[in-house]
Formats: structure tokens, sequence, C-alpha cells
């Protein structure tokens, strides 16, 4: 991805699909007949990867293999990609892995207590993947919704909509049984400017920095720099709206000036300390000045696209 990629500007339509939705290879129903999963069952995280954006993806998922599994994580993420083509038709968006994770064989559960592993056919003992990305629109990643940088939220439209979580995860056992889970999947309508300017990424991190010395973060897990969805404001219709995609710096962080754990870890789930930390939320940095989005001072005229700048 370049430069000139990233900056470019596009507008996403505003009836895109809202609220969770599921594409399976084979119905739920279905499944859950042939492989007689017909009492409580359950599975953990045996290994996570997290930021697998940043890192060599081919060598990292080719030589992991969950348990029982002849297939590795990277035939998974193949298997994704097949399944992500047949849930738009529009050749400009894509989908972005940013962690991944082993999951154990189903267990037997009973009251919240797991068992022996559960007796179903062929799948008996065998373990499987998880994928969890963000939707993209020319192989720029969207990193969410603005509604998402603030504490308070609203629950009338427009602003509910850019409350909501932009969430993909698509969990694989095998060639017959795929799920991929989606909420909000934007459409691109048109593109608005072909290049913006950007500012260095020296100031965004003066700005993390800043946070840090008055403690209201104590550490930053990731930074990215995709599209994030505002409300777009240009339009002459007054009673509609549309929602515009700009490029922003997202980092996910630890607020306050020290980290809240979890005091128990989960014995079997082997989460990444991310997972454990109460205080962990993202927040989102404007990428033409470098200044935050203040998770503490949000109004509904917050949600909307920012003045940009041209060169």
């Amino acid at each position: 991805m370049s430069d000139a990629d990233i900056n470019r500007i596009g507008v996403v339509l505003e009836d895109s699909a809202r609220g969770f939705q599921f594409f399976r290879t084979m119905p739920l129903d279905e499944f859950q007949n042939k492989y007689h999963l017909t009492q409580q069952y359950s599975f953990w995280y045996q290994e996570m990867y997290e930021n697998i954006w940043s890192n060599n993806c081919g060598l990292i998922l080719h030589d992991k293999y969950a348990v029982g599994q002849d297939k590795p994580l990277s035939f998974a993420a193949r298997k994704l990609n097949e399944l992500m083509s047949h849930v738009s038709n529009n050749s400009a968006t894509g989908f972005l892995m940013t962690e991944a994770s082993i999951l154990s064989d189903y267990r037997m559960i009973n009251r919240g207590e797991y068992g022996g592993s559960y007796k179903c056919e062929e799948l008996t003992g065998v373990g499987g993947y998880q994928i969890n990305g963000v939707q993209t629109i020319n192989d720029i990643p969207i990193l969410g919704s603005i509604g998402k940088a603030y504490e308070q939220s609203f629950r009338d439209d427009p602003y509910r909509i850019l409350d909501m979580s932009s969430f993909y995860s698509f969990e694989y056992r095998n060639v017959e049984y795929a799920t991929l889970l989606c909420n909000m999947f934007w459409t691109p309508k048109e593109e608005i400017y072909p290049d913006i300017p950007l500012c260095s990424l020296s100031k965004v991190i003066d700005t993390l920095n800043s946070l840090y010395n008055e403690e209201r973060i104590n550490d930053v897990y990731n930074l990215m720099l995709g599209y994030v969805i505002y409300l777009d404001t240009s339009t002459d219709n007054p009673g509609s709206y549309e929602f515009i995609a700009i490029p922003t710096w997202v980092a996910e962080v630890s607020l306050g000036s020290a980290k809240r754990l979890i005091e128990k870890p989960d014995e079997y789930n082997n989460y990444t300390e991310k997972n454990y930390d109460m205080n962990a939320r993202k927040i989102m940095i404007n990428a033409q000045t470098g200044s935050l989005y203040d998770w503490n001072n949000n109004t509904k005229d917050s949600y909307k696209a920012p003045s940009l700048l041209s060169w």
C-alpha cells in the first residue's frame, strides 16, 4: 500500500448492512445434526496471534496447526477469502486479518465447567481456527466509526450507526463448515479527493507521548492508519445522510496511569495481556493534524467529518 493509496477519500453508502449477519458454508442445524452436537459444547483459545498485519503472515500462519487438524491456519485464511467473495460483489472490498487463534477441539461443558472431548463423529478431538479482521476498500482497512472514539453514545440515527462496531470473525473446523460473522459492511459509492496531505508519523507519536506523560494512557498495544467512518455533512438534502471514509490513526491503548488486569486469568484460554486489561480501548487521532479525538469530549457535532486540508 503506497502513501498515495491511503490519502484517497471515499464516500460510503448509508444503506450498508447493519447488525450481525452470518455467512455459513452449511446451515447450523444441519451441521449440528450431522455431528450429533445436541448437548452443550464449547472450546477455548489455545494460542492467539495479534497485529498479524505487521508481520509476515505467511510465515506465521503456514506452520500453525490445531490439534487433530491436517490443514494449517493458512488454509483457513484462504477459505475465509473465498467466503468473503460471496459477501460482496464489489471488487473494491476485501478483508484484512488482524488476529488469528488456534482453537481447542469441542469440549463438553456443564455449568460453565469444561469436560472431556465432545463425541462428534470425525470432528472428535479436532481443533479449529478463528480469524478476526476488518473490511478493506481498495486494500485500505476500515478501522471503525468515529463513535467508537468516544465514551458517550447516542441512540438516534445517524449517530447510533456510528456507535456500532465493525466486527468480522471467521471460524473454521473443516471444509464442510465455516462461519463468517459480520457487523457493519460498507459499500463504496465514489471517490471525492484523489489525494490529501497527511501529517508525519512523528506528530502522531508526539500526541501519544503527551497522553502518556499526562498519565491518561500507560501503554500502546498497536497503532494503525486506515479509514474511519464519519457523518458526511456535504449532502444537499437535509433529510438524508451519507457517510464518508477519511484516513485516521487508530491506537489500542491502556487508559490511566497503570493497567487494571483481571485478577484471576482464565486457566484454559491463552489470552494476551490486552484481553485481560480492563482499561484497554481504542483511541483515534486526526491523520492530517495529529490531534486527538478526546474520548471524554464528544457531542453530536463530533461525529461529523472534519474539515479536510488540501495541498
